[in-house]
């Protein structure tokens, strides 16, 4: 793909989202590169709803994508319609605890994750099949706890957290599932749409989801 017209195709300026060319370049080399096996990215969004929800469902919709989400029990109860309206679009909706407490220092968690089910399950029809265990913190027991719920841990490979300390966010986000990819593995980026750095997130969003389209991605979700 050209890079001239990627950047047209795509909207994004040149100078927010690859100094030099440095994105456009590495999506015209690896395009032009032997046959390639097709690389696949999961979008997952942690700790809402919250402020960034509606825009970050938006971009997604915009673009013809799905994302997961991993959405907090007691916020869920207190904004039902926005988590019906993910689910009523093609989004998956999935646990993220009741409130937010690392599992690992609970005698039990099961509550944590069962209260989280029922308020996500009351809000749109759909019980949770998968968890993501605050902070990423789990151990044998709530393994075997999430186990036993019949769910699926999900963790992540890529965090926006980190990423977005790059020079070029973007470009950052690209080169590491591009090297996955290379490995034959799939790749998960941790976002968050309600607490941390959602703002950003929210600004560098749409170049990379861009860019992930440029080169071919599959969109896949959790649940």
């Amino acid at each position: 793909m050209d890079r001239r017209r990627f950047l047209t195709n795509t909207g994004l300026a040149l100078g927010a989202v690859a100094s030099g060319g440095g994105l456009a370049g590495l999506i015209d080399s690896r395009l032009a590169g032997a046959e390639r096996q097709r690389g696949r990215i999961a979008l997952t969004f942690d700790d809402g709803p919250g402020p960034g929800t509606f825009k970050t469902r938006q971009i997604l919709d915009d673009n013809g994508i799905f994302g997961t989400w991993f959405f907090v029990g007691n916020v869920v109860s207190r904004s039902p319609d926005s988590v019906r309206g993910l689910v009523d679009l093609g989004h998956s909706v999935q646990n993220h605890s009741w409130s937010h407490q690392d599992l690992t220092t609970l005698a039990d968690p099961t509550a944590e994750i069962t209260m989280c089910n029922d308020a996500i399950r009351s809000a749109t029809g759909v019980t949770p099949s998968c968890i993501r265990p605050p902070y990423g913190a789990t151990n044998d027991h709530v393994d075997s706890v999430i186990s036993s719920l019949g769910m699926t841990s999900v963790l992540w490979s890529l965090s926006w957290t980190r990423i977005a300390t790059a020079a070029n966010p973007t470009l950052q986000t690209v080169i590491e599932a591009e090297a996955r990819r290379d490995r034959g593995l799939s790749s998960t980026i941790l976002f968050h749409d309600a607490t941390n750095d959602w703002e950003q997130m929210l600004y560098f969003l749409p170049s990379i989801v861009a860019a992930f389209k440029a080169l071919d991605y599959d969109f896949f979700t959790y649940g």
